[in-house]
């Protein structure tokens, strides 16, 4: 069976739309994010951001906690 490349659009990089677009990116999807403002959009995109996030919602896998 042939597989389709799935691009998912996220409009809004706040809380919400940042983890609709963090899970997305984890699943293999390609995930373009819009935002009014640019700056959340960047920074929603920049790996650090992933992986703190990662850290906050998984500390007994990562090993880690909300930073100090």
């Amino acid at each position: 069976m042939k597989s389709l490349q799935t691009t998912i659009g996220v409009i809004g990089a706040g809380t919400m739309g940042s983890g609709i677009a963090q899970v997305c990116a984890l699943s293999g999807l390609s995930v373009s994010m819009l935002d009014v403002d640019e700056q959340p959009a960047q920074t929603a995109a920049t790996e650090n951001y992933v992986i703190e996030r990662l850290r906050t919602a998984f500390p007994d896998v990562t090993g880690g906690g909300p930073p100090a």
